[in-house]
């Protein structure tokens, strides 16, 4: 047990690797699982726009919390992003509180409005 620690990689990169990365891949899920249901519910209520309040602390170790915030805010951004939306952050240094102000198309998508015109165009009666 002694010979496997004292030969165990202790450099920088494999501390964090051990320790940060899982850490922060959870809490940018539980976030962004959060983000998908907020999106949801305001789309349901007919809007094409949300603001998200995000957390301002983590349960993650080994890291200046500026660093993790910067680490999940950054990721949930690309993730927001990498489905088609748009998103902005906004961050009050007064209060100490940031939110994400995320918007969708709601305009048909050009592709499904050429498909329903043919549906409607290949149905017209002749006269």
């Amino acid at each position: 047990m002694l010979d496997k620690l004292l030969t165990m990689d202790i450099s920088a990169e494999s501390l964090h690797k051990k320790s940060n990365v899982p850490a922060i891949n959870d809490e940018v899920s539980e976030i962004f699982k959060s983000v998908r249901s907020h999106i949801l519910r305001a789309h349901q209520m007919g809007l094409s726009s949300t603001t998200f309040d995000l957390p301002n602390t983590f349960t993650v170790g080994n890291l200046e919390p500026l660093d993790i915030q910067l680490l999940i805010y950054s990721k949930i951004i690309e993730r927001i992003e990498a489905e088609g939306l748009t998103v902005s952050i906004e961050m009050d240094k007064k209060s100490e509180t940031s939110s994400l102000e995320i918007s969708w198309p709601s305009q048909l998508d050009p592709a499904e409005k050429a498909r329903m015109k043919r549906v409607i165009l290949s149905h017209i009666k002749k006269k």
